[in-house]
């Protein structure tokens, strides 16, 4: 089976990554299944490739390497925040839980006495 030429792969590579970028931009879940493979399959294909033939692929490369870069960090900073996010929805459901439990205690629920003028 022949391989689709580097310019094929370097573009389809660029689509897959430009839909990403779109899907985390509307913090979609992504689906990187596959991506990896592909990545390969053309680096691959650039090493066999005479030095001077595989140069002229150095920008799109650069640029390629650089927006994986910004998605990784991106994807990071969200991990990052929806933990604080669970470690809040954690810290606020076992001040519910310890107020509920409390409610429900003997004699806990009494008002005061109220002090009386004489």
């Amino acid at each position: 089976m022949k391989l689709p030429s580097v310019d094929t792969m370097l573009t389809q590579i660029e689509e897959t990554m430009a839909q990403y970028e779109k899907d985390i931009a509307e913090s979609k879940m992504i689906d990187m299944h596959g991506f990896e493979e592909n990545v390969k399959k053309m680096c691959d294909t650039l090493g066999s490739l005479p030095l001077s033939e595989a140069a002229k692929y150095q920008a799109r490369l650069t640029d390629i390497s650089r927006r994986l870069e910004e998605m990784f960090k991106v994807l990071l900073e969200r991990r990052e925040q929806i933990r604080k996010e669970i470690a809040s929805l954690d810290k606020g459901q076992q001040a519910q839980s310890a107020y509920s439990k409390t409610n429900k205690m003997p004699g806990l629920n009494k008002k005061p006495p109220q002090d009386t003028e004489e």
